[in-house]
């Protein structure tokens, strides 16, 4: 369901660039498309890094790693 989501918005926002890139005025349309271009390649480039130092920085069950290890640590100890 949040792919379809997406998917809907995805398309929703291309729509709605494509109609404010015909409302404006031809003269200026491929300096407000070059504008447009590079401000979003921006975000993107942001938002890749942005998620590869937060999946480079949490780890994934850190906590239940841990216990396992103590567990395994005990049943090893026992006689």
């Amino acid at each position: 369901m949040a792919g379809m989501t997406l998917l809907f918005t995805a398309f929703g926002l291309m729509s709605l660039l494509i109609l404010i890139f015909w409302a404006i005025d031809p003269v200026y349309r491929l300096v407000a498309l070059g504008a447009t271009t590079g401000v979003l390649l921006f975000l993107a480039v942001v938002g890749t890094i942005w998620t590869l130092v937060k999946a480079r920085r949490t780890t994934l069950l850190g906590a239940t790693r841990k216990q396992l290890e103590l567990d395994r640590a005990e049943l090893e100890r026992e006689p």
